[in-house]
């Protein structure tokens, strides 16, 4: 009787024991899990052919703690791709974006023990927006004759051109039409437009076919920022330099020019490059150039130019612009200095550049601040940096974006902060469009320097391996910086424009 109540008792035990031991893997069974591979979010916005595309597994995880190996394929490639990953066991991995179109990564993890099922990312890569250029007229040139001829080239050959608002055939690549041009000074505009964006070039032209002379300013350009860095002593007024060009009658004398007022200095000069073309220019039109300094208030401005021949013609031109000041070694006023450098904030916001390096009276930096910490970026091409000067490459506290250590071209000063200071009228849709709008240009510029510091498709380090990963890597990261920069201030840039717009622009 015992001995079946016993039995009764103990079979039930040992069954959940079993159970229990099989659950966990005890008994000498395997308790391993299969890792979970993430190959990270879709890429479908902002990756152009020739970037470098980073992929990310780094989200991956396995519930028993073990190290992970990866393995990454490109499954998917645009027709005649030839990318390839640089490093397919690497958690992030890189490859350059050859061609339009969408590119599939498949991942697989392991522990050693088990793979996980595998995870795919998409990455939809465009095609960049055009570049182009004007070839004819060249600018500042002078033409007798109506229409204009302009011509140029495009590097896409399949974008949509206008010249002056009338579309143009693009000719693989090239462009030529007819402009009719009024009198005197006029700008010609060229728009070359893709499905991923637009890029234009201008030309200024003089046009001459009247007896009356004809003239244009060439700088400042419209729109501009001159600024001052006061000593709080000398009288504030914002000096300008302007030049320009008046073209008149042959035989019509030395013409005068005031500019706002002032005298300007009037000196001959070629009508155009020598040629044929130019011979047939020169025996009707004089070509003169002219400068001038003069003084500008702090706001809005407007310079104006009026030249006279002897003969009792004459003509106008003008441009509009903006003045500003910053007194030397003082913070005032404007936003608080950035990075803890002591850089007087409002003379680098005025032009762009920092005007008062470490706070210190009498020793400016005349040429930029270097704007985004990347050490160590030395793979580049053609040795570009956004911004030069403000440490030289030795100095020990220099961790701003350095590519290379004698740049042989960069993108000058920083005109973000300059952007943000363009008066637009307060409150509504016209300033959050003209703070977008500041912030997109600052990415653009960024991208900008991305491609001409990394300008080929593929490694140019023939050969050489572990170049080409540095290569690579450091092109991803300089396109990632410009998105972090561009979510920074889309997030946190809104009472920075804000500030900005009422110290300048107020009454």
């Amino acid at each position: 009787m015992y001995q079946s109540v016993g039995t009764r008792i103990t079979r039930p035990w040992i069954l959940g024991l079993t159970l229990f031991l099989a659950a966990c893997g005890g008994g000498g069974g395997n308790n391993n899990l299969p890792p979970v591979a993430d190959a990270g979010s879709d890429q479908s916005s902002s990756v152009l052919v020739g970037d470098a595309v980073v992929l990310d597994g780094s989200a991956s995880g396995d519930a028993n703690g073990d190290t992970l190996g990866y393995a990454w394929s490109l499954t998917t490639l645009p027709s005649n791709s030839a990318a390839a990953l640089s490093d397919p066991a690497s958690a992030k991995p890189t490859f350059i974006a050859d061609k339009a179109g969408t590119y599939v990564a498949r991942l697989i993890v392991s522990d050693g023990r088990a793979g996980s099922a595998p995870d795919e990312v998409n990455v939809t890569v465009v095609i960049p927006a055009p570049a182009v250029a004007i070839a004819t007229p060249v600018p500042d040139s002078i033409e007798i004759a109506n229409p204009v001829v302009v011509a140029g080239t495009v590097d896409d050959p399949l974008a949509a051109i206008t010249v002056n608002g009338a579309a143009t055939p693009n000719n693989n690549g090239s462009y030529s039409t007819d402009v009719n041009l009024p009198e005197g000074g006029s700008t010609v505009t060229v728009v070359a437009t893709n499905s991923t964006g637009a890029d234009t070039a201008t030309v200024n032209v003089f046009l001459k076919t009247a007896p009356d002379p004809v003239m244009g300013i060439t700088a400042p350009q419209p729109g501009f920022t001159a600024n001052l860095v006061w000593n709080g002593m000398a009288p504030k007024d914002i000096p300008v330099e302007v030049r320009g060009t008046i073209a008149t009658a042959k035989g019509s004398g030395i013409p005068t020019v005031m500019v706002n007022g002032a005298l300007a200095t009037t000196v001959g000069a070629p009508v155009c490059p020598p040629g044929f073309i130019c011979i047939a220019k020169e025996a009707v039109v004089s070509r003169y150039n002219f400068s001038a300094t003069i003084q500008l208030g702090k706001g809005q401005q407007v310079i104006v130019a009026t030249g006279a021949d002897t003969l009792g013609g004459s003509a106008q031109a003008q441009v509009s612009g903006a003045a500003d000041y910053c007194k030397l070694g003082s913070a005032e006023p404007g936003v608080a200095a950035e990075r803890g450098n002591r850089q007087n904030n409002r003379c680098h916001e005025i032009d762009g550049c920092n005007r008062n390096q470490f706070g210190q009276e009498g020793s400016p930096d005349t040429v930029s601040l270097r704007n985004q910490p990347m050490p160590g970026a030395d793979h580049n091409v053609v040795l570009v940096e956004f911004g030069a000067g403000y440490l030289p490459p030795s100095h020990p506290s220099n961790n701003f974006f350095v590519h290379g250590q004698s740049p042989a071209r960069s993108l000058g000063c920083n005109i973000h902060d300059t952007c943000y200071q363009t008066c637009v009228p307060q409150g509504g849709g016209a300033q959050i469009a003209a703070f977008r709008a500041c912030n997109q240009q600052q990415f653009e510029d960024h991208r900008a320097m991305c491609r001409m510091a990394y300008p080929t498709v593929i490694c140019p380090y023939t050969g050489r391996f572990f170049d080409c990963l540095d290569w690579g890597n450091e092109k991803a990261r300089c396109y990632r910086l410009a998105e972090t920069y561009l979510h920074g201030v889309t997030v946190g840039g809104s009472k920075r424009y804000n500030e900005r717009q009422a110290d300048y622009c107020l009454p």
